[in-house]
């Protein structure tokens, strides 16, 4: 369901969360943005399955998107990412380009972790 930090979206549509739920759920568990994780599998019970990335990379937030100063403290300069897939691209990639994943058009700044 998840790939280097960016959503499977044709996978995730064979199961029975949806997107929205699958955030939530990560959320639940701790995840700040999707950068952090290399995969996420759901297991045969239902249950998700997270690895953890060694190296986290910049990638699409999952808290709240009411939450504007915590998504501003969060915002890098260096990406952006699809807002449907979280697909990581370059700062200069223009805003009406087509994800080259999911074929969405809606990019966002790339987020990191806030510190501890």
């Amino acid at each position: 369901m998840l790939d280097e930090g960016r959503l499977k979206l044709e996978t995730l549509r064979s199961t029975v969360l949806s997107r929205e739920k699958l955030l939530s759920l990560l959320h639940g568990r701790g995840v700040q943005y999707l950068g952090q994780l290399s995969r996420i599998y759901i297991e045969p019970s239902g249950a998700l399955t997270l690895v953890w990335n060694d190296t986290p990379r910049s990638g699409l937030a999952i808290v709240p998107r009411s939450d504007k100063a915590l998504i501003a403290a969060m915002e890098t300069d260096a990406h952006q990412v699809c807002l449907s897939c979280g697909n990581l691209a370059d700062r200069n990639t223009p805003a009406d380009s087509t994800c080259h994943c999911c074929h969405a058009h809606n990019w966002l700044s790339a987020s990191t972790a806030l510190e501890d």
